[in-house]
């Protein structure tokens, strides 16, 4: 017996302390329903979406009462979703004030991840942050291409992962999607390339994919006190370490970003966040640790509701060919090339398409962020203590049958409108109405709402017209127990739309086409020697010998990809098609995949066509479907066969002019025996051009001009006497001797 009664002595205080910490407190409005505790901690054993977790233990009592008695991080709180009682609630932020982590759960993992900041931040110091920083969050003249650059990358890399996967299996995408919308972020407001889409082992991706992992804990979300006792967690003690380490990190890669901005003086109009915020620093206006507080949030809620809901954009459209469908057909007639702003902005069901995903999908569905600082009547009807934490569900609100319908839980864009200015005004008034808070409301709505709208318009634009996708058979939706929403493991089949042409456009606008300057040059090396000492020099792809290949610089380090071939033909030819002969030595590895061909007759505009070759050895043949008229021809792989999948080969490499018909006959029958005339230009990789070289241009090589083939091999070998070969290390110059 008195084993029994030491035990109740010891664990008398623990279960009195239990009891404290989660007892309903009794002035809570007693007229509300109390949603069991177990429901907020569903996360620790179940494996149920918050979707379920609503539809089984909230929807009904919340459409009912409006509003519940909710344990949410670690106490009690108000949950609302009644609409006249969230507007009260976000109309009147002197009585219901933000009141972040740092406020909430002081002393916490999250609390020195986020700090104080523009989001949590209340009075003085919100109002501070805000006139530092709006102008760089809320400007109309966001710069687009960073946007329309990364879009397309993101869409090849997509279709390169597809290509890598076996039995047509789908792709993971939210790693994918990370590592966009990071860049994305650090591009628009902090002036830095983190370079997430160049390398996916990088550090500040790896940390913050390891940071979310160990906070985002079901038992420490829940009960956050716990992280007070982190001496005797160790587990704790890593989540406090990797938050000292993403801060001196992220502090460390923006302060030492590359400064030509600074350097060339800031238009006022183009300043992003990070250059107001170290101006604001560096005149006393914030100390250092509001400085890295609100570097922090930038970083992570900039990125983060764009990944969420990229995520539900793929999920959603990949099941609806129709709507994806009905998207193409509306930017494919918009005949842009480079979208801005003002083209996407003009586009009906694109908007309504990103209004609906952030309806069905609010990418941070409940938060309790809300303080009552004084004894108050919500919405004139709920009583609410001074000190109790209010939370809102928007998914909640915007799924309502009461505020959307009867088809309220069903994607439908077009419930927004027929046209963009209906559309527009139907998202505000849904948003004062209180029945539409992706991005909150009233005073303390996302600043960066705008931005994020722009971006989704963007990326969709970009991946539409040059994706077609579905959901993975084999995918089983599921969203997150709790916090934020989008598909959790979501795995999506991407196929690339078969050869498109682009709209012609100045070379400037294009970071893939660089004119011939005679300067440096995106051009591909080559591999000097074989395993057999064989050179696969460029030349090599225009010998008239399907043996012998160009194959680009792979040891000791690879050229990474995108590779040209680049040609100068010397005069203008009404251009018709272009062959590829890969290499016929039994292995694939650089055939080109996907591919772009860009020719002009000036150098400076540009007319694509954009395409997927297979992998096997066999001809290609590309048809332009008309005569462009052309001096430079540019052949580019984006993604190639074989493993590593970082290499380019070609053997034969053929432009056909209106005359060609007879040699492109004989090419196609037997690519080993065909002839055709070449004219002498110059074979460069990377590097600048040589004084010894008459054309001045620099990433020329030769062509074929198949309508002279009567001349054939003959000319050929008399031009093989005529030239000089340089060695440039990397690359060599054919000079032609005249």
């Amino acid at each position: 017996m008195t084993w029994l009664v030491n035990a109740l002595f010891v664990l008398a205080p623990f279960a009195a302390f239990l009891w404290w910490k989660v007892h309903v407190p009794f002035n809570l409005p007693k007229d509300l329903p109390t949603v069991p505790i177990y429901v907020s901690l569903l996360g620790l054993w179940s494996n149920l979406g918050q979707d379920e977790i609503y539809d089984r233990w909230l929807r009904k009592p919340l459409e009912e009462h409006g509003a519940v008695r909710f344990w949410f991080a670690g106490q009690w709180s108000i949950l609302v979703t009644k609409p006249r009682y969230l507007m009260d609630l976000f109309r009147n932020e002197h009585v219901y004030a933000k009141a972040g982590n740092h406020k909430k759960i002081p002393g916490t993992v999250m609390a020195n991840l986020l700090g104080d900041n523009i989001i949590s931040s209340h009075g003085e110091n919100w109002r501070l942050y805000t006139s530092i920083m709006k102008p760089g969050l809320t400007k109309r003249d966001f710069d687009c291409r960073p946007l329309v650059n990364t879009s397309r990358k993101l869409a090849k890399l997509l279709l390169q992962a597809q290509m890598q996967t076996t039995s047509g299996n789908g792709v993971l995408i939210n790693p994918f999607i990370l590592r966009y919308a990071i860049t994305v972020m650090g591009q628009s407001f902090l002036d830095t390339d983190f370079r997430c889409l160049d390398d996916p082992k990088n550090e500040i991706l790896d940390l913050q994919m390891t940071i979310k992992q160990s906070i985002f804990k079901p038992l420490f979300l829940n009960f956050p006190f716990l992280d007070k006792f982190s001496a005797l967690i160790p587990s704790r003690q890593r989540a406090f370490s990797l938050v000292r380490q993403f801060e001196l990190l992220l502090c460390n890669l923006v302060q030492n970003r590359p400064q030509h901005t600074l350097e060339k003086g800031i238009n006022t109009n183009s300043e992003q966040v990070i250059h107001l915020l170290e101006r604001a620093r560096k005149e006393g206006k914030i100390t250092e640790k509001q400085y890295r507080d609100n570097l922090k949030i930038i970083f992570i809620v900039a990125h983060e509701n764009t990944q969420l809901l990229l995520n539900s954009m793929f999920y959603e459209i990949g099941k609806n060919e129709e709507v994806q469908s009905r998207l193409r057909t509306e930017i494919d007639a918009s005949k842009t090339l480079n979208p801005t702003a003002s083209t996407v902005n003009k586009l009906p069901y694109l908007t309504s398409v990103i209004y609906e995903l952030l309806r069905l999908y609010p990418p941070i569905s409940q938060l309790a962020n809300r303080q009552s600082n004084i004894d108050s009547l919500l919405g004139d009807e709920v009583p609410i203590p001074a000190g109790t934490y209010l939370a809102w569900n928007a998914y909640g609100v915007q799924t309502s049958t009461a505020n959307w319908g009867p088809r309220a839980r069903e994607f439908i864009p077009e419930r927004w409108g027929s046209n963009v200015e209906e559309m527009q005004l139907k998202f505000r008034r849904e948003t004062i109405r209180g029945t539409f808070i992706p991005f909150n409301a009233h005073t303390r709505k996302c600043l960066g709402q705008g931005f994020v709208l722009l971006q989704m318009k963007i990326a969709l634009f970009e991946l539409v017209r040059s994706l077609k996708w579905k959901v993975d058979p084999e995918y089983k939706f599921k969203l997150p127990g709790g916090g934020v929403l989008a598909p959790v493991g979501c795995k999506i089949i991407f196929e690339e739309i078969q050869t498109f042409e682009e709209m012609p456009e100045t070379a400037a606008c294009d970071n893939d086409i660089t004119a011939y300057d005679g300067g440096d040059l995106e051009a591909s090396s080559y591999q000097s020697y074989g395993p057999h000492n064989e050179s696969h020099d460029c030349t090599k792809a225009l010998d008239n010998n399907a043996t012998s290949f160009w194959l680009t610089k792979y040891y000791p380090a690879p050229d990474p990809l995108p590779h040209n071939y680049n040609i100068d033909m010397q005069t203008l030819l009404n251009i018709t098609s272009l062959s590829y002969l890969p290499r016929q030595d039994n292995s694939n590895i650089g055939n080109i995949l996907q591919w772009k061909i860009a020719l002009s007759a000036d150098n400076q505009d540009w007319r694509r066509f954009f395409g997927t070759w297979s992998s096997d050895p066999a001809l290609k043949t590309f048809d332009f479907g008309e005569q462009v008229e052309a001096r430079w021809v540019i052949l580019t792989a984006y993604t190639s066969a074989g493993s590593p999948g970082n290499r380019t080969n070609a053997a034969e490499i053929r432009v056909y002019d209106t005359n060609d018909s007879a040699a492109r006959k004989t090419m196609d029958a037997d690519p080993a025996a065909a002839t055709a005339t070449r004219t002498a230009g110059q074979v460069d990789g990377k590097g600048k051009d040589e004084d010894t070289n008459p054309l001045g241009k620099v990433g020329t090589a030769f062509t074929v001009l198949g309508g002279l083939a009567a001349l054939g091999t003959l000319v050929w070998s008399v031009l093989r006497f005529c030239v000089k070969w340089k060695g440039t290390g990397k690359a060599q110059t054919l000079v032609e001797r005249r």
